[in-house]
């Protein structure tokens, strides 16, 4: 159980940074970060605990209220060109704030989770490899003080992960200590929903909510059938799949929708949420759900 983790951004992985800056910008859903993005050059880093150099460019968004880094790797064999190379792009890693970053990573490593990427000068920050059950990366970066944002009618309500077997994840992170979540798991259902709007059944299991410092991690293991979660499992294998808003559902739905953005996932004649396909440039899914 983590209570002093503070969720600082989501990372995305992305193809090409100037397209992706333009298509968020395009939906009125975001806000840049203030400041230039200039070209990252990566050459005080360990990678796996060897020196890499590699270079990268970056650029957060705030999308509601959560930031969403986007990341394209440019040059060198660096953990982002690993992820782009291996999946073409997507949600790499979930990263936190936390008070004393040398003492959570002594915590961490103490219990064998091994260090994906270190950097111990300016502005520290350490990844941790938590991908063997569940395909889900963790950043820790030292708190500091940053400009208050103002509040938006976008909540963030979860980061959505497909996984294989819900109950081997759990049991993966409640080996390392990490995360807090209620005993149990949750029964198959049989749903019928629209998948790139055409009725599909399938049965999958829900609803499981993982919660890490202030953030919940919902839990999604397809069980039968062609489902948006199956393909995800087929086409990339396990990690995370979406990021989930509340909001006003109708009003923001149909923002999304008159700028063209594809619905890929919904439920017929239940206007409750709906999966938008931002993935030709965003590299990611985005779910709107109606806010209570």
């Amino acid at each position: 159980m983590k209570n002093n983790w503070e969720l600082r951004n989501v990372g995305v992985v992305v193809r090409d940074l100037d397209k992706a800056l333009e298509y968020y910008q395009s939906l009125g859903i975001s806000t840049l970060e203030p400041g230039e993005e200039k070209l990252r050059i990566h050459n005080d880093e360990l990678v796996f605990g060897t020196l890499v150099p590699f270079k990268t460019r970056a650029k957060r968004v705030r999308v509601g209220n959560v930031w969403i880094e986007l990341i394209q790797p440019v040059e060198g064999n660096g953990i982002h060109m690993e992820f782009l190379n291996k999946y073409g792009g997507g949600i790499q890693h979930i990263d936190f704030y936390v008070d004393d970053l040398e003492k959570e990573t002594a915590i961490l490593v103490k219990r064998g989770i091994k260090v994906m990427l270190i950097r111990e000068s300016k502005s520290p920050f350490t990844y941790f490899d938590t991908r063997g059950v569940g395909n889900i990366t963790i950043e820790l970066a030292q708190r500091r003080e940053v400009a208050k944002v103002a509040e938006s009618d976008w909540k963030f309500r979860h980061l959505g992960v497909v996984v294989k077997d819900m109950g081997k994840t759990l049991e993966y992170f409640q080996s390392m200590g990490i995360g807090d979540f209620e005993p149990g798991i949750p029964e198959t259902e049989t749903r019928t929903e629209l998948v790139y709007g055409k009725p599909v059944t399938f049965k999958i299991k829900l609803g499981k909510v993982m919660r890490i410092g202030n953030a919940d991690i919902e839990l999604v293991q397809p069980v039968e059938g062609k489902s948006l979660h199956q393909e995800f499992l087929d086409t990339q294998g396990e990690g995370m799949h979406h990021i989930s808003f509340a909001v006003d559902f109708e009003k923001e739905r149909a923002k999304l929708v008159a700028k063209g953005v594809p619905v890929v996932l919904s439920r017929e004649n239940d206007n409750s949420f709906s999966y938008f396909d931002m993935r030709k440039f965003g590299d990611t899914l985005i779910e709107l759900n109606q806010r209570r």
